[in-house]
């Protein structure tokens, strides 16, 4: 199977992370639109027959994988906060070549893995901080309203 990596460029901001799922439903209804539904149903027939023809991930902080779930015996660490240590879940693809034993001392958190990657305007990305924007319903009219 060939991995394929994309990077995603928004333009705004998401309501939660982009899981594979979401992905995939994405995925599938541009094909529908390009394709047509009998192109996607041809594929979709794939994942019956045990042959997908995509498989895709969460999303990623451009330029890391997430840190793999081992007890953590496994890490060479010094004497750090427990909870500081469950925090990093992020390591760098160049680190990923080093031993096992060293990845939790090259992990980094969500803040310090988002900071690295930067978003369309040229600064840091970070999906937890972006304004989201609402709108209030009067559950009267069941409509948008003037004021708060």
């Amino acid at each position: 199977m060939r991995a394929y990596r994309f990077t995603l460029r928004p333009l705004t901001a998401f309501g939660s992370s982009l899981a594979g799922d979401t992905l995939f439903g994405q995925l599938c209804w541009t094909l529908r639109h390009a394709c047509g539904e009998a192109r996607l149903t041809e594929l979709l027939q794939g994942y019956a027959e045990g042959a997908p023809f995509a498989v895709l991930s969460d999303a990623f902080p451009c330029g890391f994988l997430p840190l793999p779930c081992l007890p953590s015996s496994f890490w060479t660490h010094d004497d750090a906060d427990r909870k500081t240590l469950k925090t990093k879940r992020w390591i760098a693809v160049e680190h990923m070549k080093k031993a096992p034993d060293q990845w939790m001392g090259n992990a980094l958190n969500d803040e310090a893995a988002y900071g690295r990657t930067l978003d369309p305007s040229g600064g840091p990305y970070s999906p937890c901080t972006r304004a989201q924007p609402h709108n209030t319903i009067n559950r009267l009219t069941g409509a948008t309203g003037e004021g708060a």
